[in-house]
């Protein structure tokens, strides 16, 4: 099973500094995901798709390419 918060570490090295929420997200879903029981990994998974749905229009074209490959493992 692929690790969460590896992946968001992935994400958040190819994310530009200026998209402060988008990093700052990210950070926190990767702190909570963490510490989280493996019974609800999925949860985390799910938040995290959630949020990246919700900051997609702050997102360029390549970046949004970028970490979709990168959340599903590509």
């Amino acid at each position: 099973m692929r690790n969460l918060p590896d992946v968001i570490d992935k994400m958040l090295e190819v994310i530009p500094l200026e998209n402060n929420s988008l990093i700052g997200g990210l950070e926190s879903i990767q702190s909570s995901a963490l510490f989280a029981a493996p019974e609800i990994q999925s949860f985390w998974w799910q938040e995290c798709a959630s949020f990246l749905n919700r900051s997609i229009s702050e997102m360029s074209e390549d970046l949004k390419i970028k970490l979709e490959h990168i959340f599903m493992g590509e």
